[in-house]
């Protein structure tokens, strides 16, 4: 199911990285190159119709050890009023 790996991939790097708000958050935040192509072949199969074969086997080689951040998080997105239900410690 590939709604559910998109929803699984974006609640695990929101762990780490709360300004991922969709899938182009979060490949934009990753410095790995090859994570960032299994995102985008993700995004291709949903929303393009296009065959990639061997995309679970993909994304699990590339997140296998989990997510490539640049040394620096990006900063999360604080567009709204309200301060966060569940704020870090």
């Amino acid at each position: 199911d590939l709604a559910a790996a998109e929803r699984a991939l974006l609640a695990w790097a929101r762990e780490e990285c709360p300004s991922a708000r969709h899938l182009g958050d979060l490949a934009d935040a990753l410095a790995d190159a090859r994570q960032r192509e299994a995102i985008a072949a993700l995004q291709r199969v949903r929303y393009a119709g296009v065959t990639v074969d061997g995309l679970a086997r993909q994304l699990g080689d590339a997140f296998e050890v989990g997510f490539a951040w640049p040394p620096t998080l990006p900063a999360p997105v604080t567009d709204s009023p309200l301060p966060p239900l569940y704020p870090r410690a």
